[in-house]
């Protein structure tokens, strides 16, 4: 967790099960200034809170805030969970590092 102070905004570097429980028992306002979550790998480990803090955000007013940033694969995670989610709490900006360079998918809706 990274909070910046000068444009109060919170970067997550990984977001495992159970992240928004542990924001809440420490009294993290997390859903209000998230602005990006940086995935280091696909496993359940490092992205298995990501569908719930997406659902918080989009009831927080913010869906599709915050940009997530990860590894090749990660386009096509976020363009699955629309058949659960729908497309409004989904990232409105994906972005995959893909044999070192970023390809920046614009929405998730994938366009």
């Amino acid at each position: 967790l990274f909070c910046d102070g000068a444009q109060a905004s919170v970067v997550l570097c990984n977001i495992g099960e159970g992240s928004q429980r542990f924001c809440g028992e420490h009294r993290l306002k997390v859903a209000s200034r998230l602005r990006d979550v940086l995935l280091t790998r696909l496993t359940w480990e490092t992205m298995g809170g990501l569908p719930g803090m997406l659902f918080t955000l989009q009831d927080a007013g913010r869906g599709g805030a915050a940009a997530v940033h990860g590894p090749a694969g990660l386009g096509s995670l976020v363009r699955s969970f629309r058949h659960f989610m729908g497309a409004g709490p989904l990232p409105r900006r994906v972005c995959e590092v893909v044999d070192g360079s970023v390809a920046a998918l614009a929405e998730s809706g994938i366009e």
